[in-house]
């Protein structure tokens, strides 16, 4: 049984309404087997809630990008050497790191005589460290599920030889340099009270940057100026209420982020883009996509 999302100040506070008196209380019954919590802050407040109690199981967000953000390496043996287990979440970075790989990044995993998946490189990262027990992979498909289970089984704890560590430095230097937003689109910050899908936002912002000829900007208008999906979801709504920023476990700015987000994809005129997007490409859409549809029947 896990506390969630535990941060500086928040042991204290869950200690005097008793939670740990209840959660000890459902252990010695049988209820549960372990008390736990997840964490999401630095390393400071990492430390003083391990040393705060006397814990099982702790989950923290670690990945080769994420090695000095949040617990981190430190964080991480800090735990393991308190007795503690570990189970990672985010080994992937929401996805980011099993997706597209930027050209440059592309080039680097390519210098390696071992071809593997994006997906493969970053699991095996995070395997490679004695004091991780478990990985948590959010998996959608079945060759996911084969994928990930084919990694754990092929990657033991300081399996991976120093010239392949080179690779990952040099791959996480080109992500630090193309990444905007250190944003993990964990969808905690949604919904959002005027309607921005924010981590729509920050994924089509950050793959304007990270990859060459993107189409971002136009799937910015079509998906979130409403071209496409006939209700606007863009940057350009936020109010500055920051109820977003409050609920970000990466402690991101995210009203201030979404200004540049707004300027450098929106620019001026944007809504009068949109206005000529619905009325010129929304229908040229719809008639090809018609045609489409008339091409199938008749094949059929």
């Amino acid at each position: 049984y896990l506390i969630h999302s535990l941060g500086e100040g928040g042991f204290e506070k869950l200690e005097k309404l008793g939670v740990i008196k209840f959660l000890e209380t459902a252990k010695k019954q049988g209820k549960i087997g372990k008390i736990g919590f997840s964490f999401h802050d630095n390393k400071d407040a990492f430390k003083k809630i391990v040393d705060a109690y006397n814990w099982d199981v702790c989950l923290i967000q670690y990945n080769f990008l994420d090695e000095t953000n949040q617990a981190g390496t430190k964080g991480l043996e800090y735990a393991a050497a308190n007795g503690i287990t570990v189970i990672v979440m985010e080994p992937l970075k929401g996805g980011i790191l099993a997706g597209d790989v930027p050209e440059k990044a592309q080039k680097i995993w390519n210098k390696s005589n071992i071809k593997r998946t994006p997906a493969e490189w970053a699991l095996k990262w995070v395997l490679n460290h004695p004091e991780v027990t478990c990985v948590i992979s959010g998996m959608g498909e079945l060759e996911q599920v084969k994928e990930n289970i084919k990694v754990a089984n092929e990657t033991t704890p300081n399996s991976i030889p120093a010239d392949e560590m080179k690779l990952y430095h040099e791959v996480k230097e080109v992500y630090n340099e193309l990444m905007v937003v250190d944003c993990t689109g964990c969808g905690y910050c949604v919904p959002c009270p005027v309607g921005v899908d924010i981590p729509q936002c920050f994924e089509l912002y950050n793959q304007k940057y990270m990859f060459k000829g993107s189409h971002s900007t136009v799937l910015y208008l079509g998906n979130l100026g409403g071209v496409t999906s006939n209700k606007q979801a863009h940057a350009g709504l936020c109010n500055g209420c920051g109820k977003c920023a409050k609920a970000c476990p990466q402690k991101l700015d995210i009203p201030i982020l979404l200004k540049d987000v707004s300027k450098q994809m929106e620019g001026r005129g944007f809504n009068y883009k949109v206005k000529l997007g619905k009325s010129v490409i929304f229908p040229i859409f719809n008639g090809v996509l018609a045609l489409n549809t008339k091409i199938s029947k008749l094949r059929k």
